[in-house]
């Protein structure tokens, strides 16, 4: 690459450096070909008398591509290898200006494409190896103290990007970073800081409005036109943009879809005009939903809980019951044993024969744990059915055998 700046250096002072310049001796070393000027102060550019920078290089408007710089290795050994290499280093302290190591411009006035800066990388290593198109790094080695409730002023971008074209009513329509495939992230934050927004309102009927979607199972198309595309492959799970933009609208957008006619990347792609569904927003819809989920089935635990205890409330008030006597059966005598609520009123123990006709009725003036002693003289003997009654209800029947002595 030293040598591919030195022959460009070369050309710019064959144009259009001074002949100052051009007296001075070139430098050769066993790996480097160099030239320092007597005036470091002075710029040297190609295709232009008014250099901005200490080198520079134009192209005017020829037939072909236009390249304001070409770099290009084709190394073939075992070292770091780049077409174009920018490093900037300005180590003043109070400097409040910016440094670049690189540095991409484009105006383009035609129907085509504008590239401020453009990434390929191919990787010809079958077995192992990473291609970057673009590769950002940011670090910060000499930090700023923490103060605790003070937002930080010291800021780490590996790459920015920045999309905007609200004076064409594209607002929504400007991508600062488009991904032609599939992206990954350790983390990611998106502005929603309260000072930035107006009209606020809360999302209403969100379960209602989750209830009119439809997911669907799909593969993307990778037939005709499509075979190109980046996109995912195998069995997808999502939603419909045309369905998700008739319910909610403001989460569908217009957007590129860049299809690759060519397996060549350096090869500009064409657009297709599709339908993009914002997923994100969908996460407070689905907030919203959960919380009006969370307050039916709590109105629900309550009429619940009010039905348990008017049904208790009822239950208790004719509740009783009635035991097996004990001895059964009995030549002399036999207990009856009953527990009957304190809110019953009336309580009677009604003994009737096999026949069905009543031989005997006994008022219980017990309620809870109560005990009536039956004397087998008060009946013949035979088999005999004896009824709890409770407020005019019947509660509980059993049966007793009275024997001969």
């Amino acid at each position: 690459m030293k040598k591919t700046l030195a022959m460009l250096l070369t050309a710019a002072l064959v144009l259009s450096a001074p002949l100052s310049i051009l007296s001075q001796p070139w430098t050769s070393t066993a790996t480097n070909v160099f030239l320092v000027a007597a005036d470091l102060c002075k710029n040297t550019s190609v295709g232009t008398t008014t250099p901005a920078a200490s080198v520079q290089f134009m192209s005017n408007a020829c037939a072909g591509k236009i390249f304001g710089v070409v770099g290009q290795n084709t190394q073939a050994v075992n070292i770091t290898s780049c077409g174009v290499e920018g490093f900037s280093n300005n180590t003043l302290a109070t400097n409040t200006s910016e440094g670049i190591g690189t540095w991409g411009y484009t105006e383009y006035a035609g129907t085509g494409k504008a590239y401020g800066a453009r990434g390929y990388a191919k990787s010809s290593n079958t077995a192992s190896g990473t291609a970057y198109g673009v590769y950002g790094q940011a670090y910060i080695n000499n930090c700023a103290p923490v103060v605790a409730g003070v937002p930080p002023t010291q800021v780490a971008i590996g790459v920015y990007g920045y999309g905007s074209a609200p004076l064409c009513g594209l607002a929504g329509k400007a991508w600062a970073l488009y991904g032609d495939g599939n992206t990954f992230t350790s983390g990611t934050y998106t502005a929603s800081d309260a000072r930035l927004k107006t009209n606020m309102g809360n999302v209403k009927a969100a379960l209602a409005t989750l209830g009119q979607l439809q997911a669907k199972t799909y593969e993307f198309r990778k037939d005709g036109q499509y075979q190109f595309t980046s996109l995912p492959q195998g069995k997808q799970i999502g939603f419909l943009a045309q369905d998700v933009e008739k319910i909610l609208p403001e989460l569908v957008s217009d957007a590129p879809l860049y299809i690759h006619d060519q397996t060549d990347g350096r090869q500009a792609p064409r657009t297709e005009s599709i339908k993009a569904i914002n997923y994100t927003g969908l996460i407070p819809i689905l907030t919203q939903a959960i919380n009006e989920l969370s307050a039916e089935v709590n109105q629900l635990k309550t009429e619940l809980a009010t039905l348990k205890s008017k049904a208790a409330n009822n239950i208790q008030s004719v509740t009783g019951q009635l035991l097996q006597n004990t001895p059964n059966p009995f030549s002399q005598s036999t207990v009856i044993r009953y527990n009957l609520s304190q809110s019953v009123k009336q309580a009677s123990l009604l003994i009737f024969d096999l026949q069905g006709k009543q031989v005997k009725q006994i008022t219980l003036s017990g309620r809870s744990n109560g005990s009536y002693t039956l004397q087998a003289g008060e009946l013949t003997a035979g088999m005999y059915i004896y009824t709890l009654l409770a407020d005019g209800k019947e509660i509980e029947s059993l049966r007793m055998i009275l024997t001969k002595e």
